[in-house]
């Protein structure tokens, strides 16, 4: 006889576990699988964020806590939120006393007892309606929101606080309509979108998504002046904002050496330091009455004579610059005064410049500009003592161009500063009052220099 086998049973077969998800759907974003749990069972925090719109939340666990279970606390934390958001909307439509609707990012921390109220609009101009949608809102809700936060912007306080939700992520001002936004609702500022490739919070693909509730909410903010860290204290709505920025005496004065490639910026207070020390050869000279002698106004090409005038507690730039015209074949000359200062205190002077010769002179009478405004502007619509090479060449006396210049206080002016005077008189009378036109012209100015060209 053979051996008889023995009865064996055949080995369990290895149970298939199927690993629990550890990413799910962005309620904020609507992302798929952009939101990964992680579960720290030593410090027994679990903490869930999206890769694509960083919201984030954290919570407490324990040894049997999965990540479904802290993504499930997430959604009913948002869901918490909207609830308070929509309650705080409804009060605020039925008359009683108002509050501004909360604008955090809803990150909630663990054993927070107040849930995230930011399911209307998120920090830093997210999508509205897809947040508020995301979290069961209704798109009266989110207008009602806006018109809560309209509300709040009486207060000065709470208008910082709105104003703060659209400031650019790259240059720190404000995005101002029309305001677009990512697929994920990052918002950014017309003049850094134009040099970017990807959104510069989430490096997802930019999208000219409209962002219409932003847009609403933006015509209610008054937005602070760029310029308040030089000491501007008012605010604006959008539509006048910048019309203020391109004239608020508190912007950054530039270097007004004209011709000159420097790109220095500061404070008025700080601009005759920069001239006296980076443009040494610039000469100054004392008094009200002056003669600006230009050397060498036959060189070719186009160029630029410069000179300071003190008086009257107070720093002036002579200007005389030369451009040459190809298609008309003609030399220009521009003579004009700015003051190193603001609008208002160019305001009180006049200046006159003249130029005299054999039976001849050439005047030019204006109030001074500030530094400010530049003199480009005026030269390219003539708004200065204009005259061509001939007409140089009548005042100048070997290749140099003397010119009188004449400041006074507005009040005591010859003629009124706001009434610009262009006279070029042939003088035909007799020799006797030629002299003694040019012995009176000659007798106001009490020094002259020379402006080499620079």
């Amino acid at each position: 006889m053979g051996r008889r086998r023995k009865a064996r049973k055949p080995p369990p077969k290895a149970k298939m576990i199927v690993p629990l998800d550890v990413q799910f759907n962005c309620p904020f974003c609507n992302h798929e699988k952009s939101c990964e749990v992680k579960l720290n069972k030593q410090a027994r925090v679990g903490s869930v964020s999206c890769r694509v719109c960083l919201e984030d939340f954290q919570t407490s666990i324990n040894y049997l806590t999965e990540p479904i279970d802290v993504y499930s606390e997430w959604i009913d934390a948002c869901e918490e939120a909207n609830a308070a958001a929509s309650s705080s909307a409804s009060t605020a439509d039925g008359g009683g006393g108002h509050h501004p609707v909360g604008f955090v990012s809803g990150k909630p921390m663990s054993g927070s007892a107040a849930p995230p109220t930011a399911a209307v609009v998120g920090v830093g101009g997210g999508a509205a309606a897809a947040s508020a949608s995301a979290v069961g809102g209704s798109s009266s809700t989110v207008a009602a929101a806006v018109a809560a936060a309209a509300a709040a912007a009486a207060d000065p306080a709470h208008n910082l606080e709105l104003a703060s939700l659209f400031e650019c992520p790259v240059c720190f001002d404000f995005a101002l309509p029309p305001i677009l936004q990512c697929q994920a609702g990052h918002i950014v500022c017309a003049a850094c979108r134009s040099k970017l490739s990807s959104c510069p919070t989430c490096r997802g693909p930019l999208a000219n998504i409209r962002n219409l509730i932003m847009d609403k909410l933006a015509a209610q903010v008054l937005f602070p002046c760029k310029y308040v860290n030089n000491g501007c204290s008012d605010c604006f709505l959008h539509t006048s904002k910048t019309e203020h920025e391109d004239v608020c005496e508190f912007r950054p004065y530039t270097c007004p050496c004209p011709g000159a490639s420097c790109k220095w910026q500061g404070s008025l207070e700080q601009v005759m330091n920069h001239l006296t020390q980076q443009h040494k050869s610039i000469t100054t000279l004392q008094g009200e009455d002056i003669i600006f002698l230009a050397t060498d106004i036959n060189l070719p090409g186009a160029v630029d004579w410069v000179m300071m005038q003190s008086c009257f507690g107070y720093n002036f730039m002579l200007v005389l610059e030369k451009q040459e015209r190809s298609l008309e074949n003609q030399v220009m000359f521009y003579a004009i005064v700015q003051l190193i200062g603001n609008r208002k205190q160019a305001d009180q002077f006049a200046y006159r410049l003249e130029l005299n010769g054999q039976r001849r002179r050439l005047t030019w009478e204006a109030t001074p500009r500030s530094i400010h405004d530049g003199v480009q502007a005026a030269i390219a619509n003539s708004d200065c003592l204009v005259f061509d090479s001939n007409i140089a060449s009548l005042f100048a006396e070997t290749g140099n161009l003397g010119i009188s210049v004449t400041i006074s206080m507005a009040g005591h002016s010859a003629s009124s500063p706001n009434q610009h005077q262009l006279l070029h008189q042939h003088q035909h009378h007799q020799a006797q009052n030629s002299s003694s036109s040019c012995s009176s012209a000659s007798s106001m100015t009490q020094q002259g220099g020379q402006s080499l060209p620079i």
